[in-house]
């Protein structure tokens, strides 16, 4: 580091005689001042893209990325040890923490995690530049001295030590990183990175870069340089270290379009600006959930337009806000493939042994850092669930243990389900179980009352049909649910499903669209022949119509979310309390 310090000094670099360095790292030797000027790199010393392509014929450096050519003069000069940079190329790491120098059993730390699979392919990137750079190579020059060992080295060193050219007096002056090609800036690049540091990098026209520290240091503090918001992720694969925890830590939701997206969807999806379309294929545009938007609203709006039915999708407004159930159904799906990120990753780290060494150490810090982000996600997934809806068990609700509890919880206690119907009713919930006489009908029709027996031969969505045709057509007794039950009666009128005349007698009728998991039109037709065959001698129960029950089939389909519980589907209906539930 002397070495290099001599070397700069003598070019006209300024070292302040406030730092040390040890073993590679700065500290106050004594009290810094704000404002303090620490160190300045001037232009000549700058490994710039106008440098590096200078250095080669103009025919090559017309030829390849900017990129290319600096990597390419980087290896020229580490082999040179007359390079007028040679006291500073000296100093660099020959070996790096990132995940391309990573071996076979540091890799399996990264399993599961975004960085398994995007390391890959910024070295197939990386390998093409090099191939293609050296094949175009002039004879004169000695191909096999710029091997692919070098290549890797010098494309690491730019992407964890070079600045954006901006900072160039002759460079872009937009400050968007599209603008922008690495520069190397020899001693400035000597800081290690510590978030939110207030420095100021400031361009002298025509002279230097300095770096100012904006904030008083303390003897023996370390003085450290700010790379920018950059999460683990980020640090990790250009830079090979990992911080925790990291503020900045961010997590890449990539999904394909699942294969039977209907046309009015992928309408909505791509006027919405959500999809992704180059080279033929169409895929949704990536979301970064982050610690400060864990649950970002264009996630959202992705899993609202896919778990839309065709009612919603026809309805839905310009900016795709959706319906009750629309929006429980959303939540949960979008969760879901949340959950499964998560666990992926957690499986993965479960089967690993302690770190061995420091590749590992950092990658064990970038997993966890991963899984708080996805973990606070699915609280926020949750925390949004638990907004919309209302319990109809308050004391079921009251106690649910809302610390732990998941979007299929909540929707379970907010929503209408066999188990609440055909539970054992109580004092504080009896307005949600059904009668004596429509229990022995369940029981009759479906061999047993039990909500898990019927669930598991796939019948739950034809008892919830059964339910909404007793209670909505039924004597005597108001039913609770009649309010909504009259909402569902004019929202689906006008489909293919009331074909009942006033008289209740059938006519035209057409089959239902249904797009409920677990059934078709025949298993609906053949059970309902059954099922009428069972009422025959029930003649007290006129209200059981073929129509009526296709009507109930279409609410069950459009109104209801199905959830994984107990590793069962389970058919929730979303419905809106007639009044507050009871105390």
């Amino acid at each position: 580091m002397d070495l290099l310090i001599s070397w700069g000094r003598k070019h006209g670099a300024v070292i302040s005689e406030h730092l040390q360095f040890e073993n590679g790292t700065a500290f106050a030797k004594e009290a810094i001042p704000p404002s303090t000027t620490l160190l300045t790199c001037p232009y000549e010393l700058a490994i710039t893209p106008k440098v590096a392509k200078s250095f080669f014929p103009d025919s090559w450096s017309a030829a390849v990325p900017t990129h290319t050519a600096l990597c390419m003069f980087l290896t020229a000069q580490r082999h040179d040890p007359q390079s007028k940079w040679a006291p500073y190329i000296n100093v660099l790491p020959t070996t790096f923490d990132t995940p391309a120098y990573f071996d076979e059993d540091d890799l399996k730390y990264l399993t599961a995690t975004n960085l398994f699979a995007s390391w890959k392919e910024r070295i197939d990137v990386w390998q093409d530049e090099w191939r293609t750079a050296v094949n175009l190579l002039p004879t004169e020059y000695d191909k096999e001295a710029f091997t692919w060992d070098d290549y890797l080295w010098s494309a690491t060193v730019l992407s964890s030590r070079s600045f954006p050219s901006r900072l160039l007096d002759d460079g872009p002056s937009d400050s968007s990183p599209e603008a922008s090609d690495p520069v190397l800036f020899p001693i400035v690049d000597s800081l290690n990175h510590k978030p939110r540091t207030p420095v100021t990098w400031l361009k002298e026209a025509g002279q230097c870069l300095k770096l100012i520290a904006e904030d008083e240091h303390c003897a023996g503090e370390e003085v450290c340089n700010n790379y920018g918001p950059k999460g683990n992720e980020e640090l990790l694969m250009g830079y090979g270290f990992c911080i925790e925890p990291n503020d900045f830590d961010s997590v890449a939701l990539r999904m394909g379009l699942p294969p039977n997206v209907s046309p009015p969807k992928l309408d909505l999806l791509r006027k919405a600006g959500l999809l992704d379309e180059v080279g033929g294929r169409t895929r949704f545009k990536v979301q970064y959930l982050t610690h400060e938007d864990p649950f970002p609203e264009d996630l959202q709006k992705q899993f609202r337009v896919l778990t839309a039915t065709d009612m919603e999708v026809a309805a839905m407004p310009d900016d795709l806000s959706g319906t009750l159930r629309n929006e429980c159904d959303m939540i949960y799906q979008a969760g879901v493939a949340i959950y499964m990120k998560l666990t992926q990753i957690c499986v993965a780290r479960g089967n690993l042994p302690l770190p061995q060494n420091s590749r590992q150490e950092w990658a064990m810090v970038y997993q966890r850092g991963q899984v708080r982000v996805l973990a606070k996600a699915l609280d926020a997934a949750a925390s949004n669930l638990k907004e919309l809806v209302t319990p109809l068990n308050k004391v079921q609700w009251e106690n649910l243990d809302h610390d732990k509890s998941d979007s299929a919880d909540i929707i379970n206690e907010a929503g209408l389900t066999s188990d609440q119907l055909l539970g054992i009713p109580t004092e504080c919930d009896e307005t949600l179980h059904m009668s004596a006489a429509f229990r022995d009908l369940v029981e009759g029709i479906f061999g047993s009352g039990d909500p898990d027996m019927i669930r598991e031969n796939d019948e739950e969505i034809l008892f919830l049909v059964l339910f909404l045709v007793h209670e909505r057509y039924k004597q005597g007794k108001r039913s609770y649910w009649a309010e909504w039950l009259e909402k569902m009666a004019v929202k689906h009128d006008e489909s293919p499903n009331r074909h009942d005349n006033d008289n209740g007698e059938e006519h035209g009728r057409k089959r239902v669209k249904l797009e409920c998991p677990g059934i078709t039109y025949e298993v609906f037709q053949e059970f309902f022949e059954e099922f009428f065959d069972v009422i025959s001698d029930r003649p007290e129960e006129d209200y059981w119509t073929t129509g009526r029950l296709e009507w109930a089939l279409a609410v069950v389909c459009e109104e209801s979310v199905v959830i994984n519980w107990r590793q069962t589907p389970k058919t929730v209906l979303i419905v809106e309390p007639a009044r507050p539930p009871r105390e």
